[in-house]
């Protein structure tokens, strides 16, 4: 997971453990691929900048009342790991 991190964003991670594991379908090519997605929770540096890889169209930062809405995610796995961790993040406040 770090390493994927520092090639998609150039940053360097701390790893805290996985906030969840989610399956999901999305169509490519005319079939229903099933994935299963397992979603870390890690720690950047404070003033860490991110930078968009080649694949990445945008990267951002967000507080827990200003991640995205669930609309705007492209899949189901997207929203519940969003979800789980905003009530996480609630708790520990």
């Amino acid at each position: 997971m770090c390493r994927e991190l520092l090639e998609e964003t150039a940053l360097t991670v701390e790893p805290e453990g996985i906030l969840g594991i989610w399956p999901d379908v999305y169509p490519y090519g005319g079939e229903e691929l099933h994935t299963l997605n397992i979603v870390y929770w890690a720690t950047a540096p404070a003033g860490a900048i991110a930078n968009a890889a080649d694949d990445a169209s945008e990267i951002g930062w967000f507080t827990a009342k200003t991640l995205p809405v669930p609309e705007e995610f492209a899949f189901e796995s997207g929203i519940a790991a969003t979800e789980h961790w905003r009530a996480e993040h609630s708790q520990r406040r």
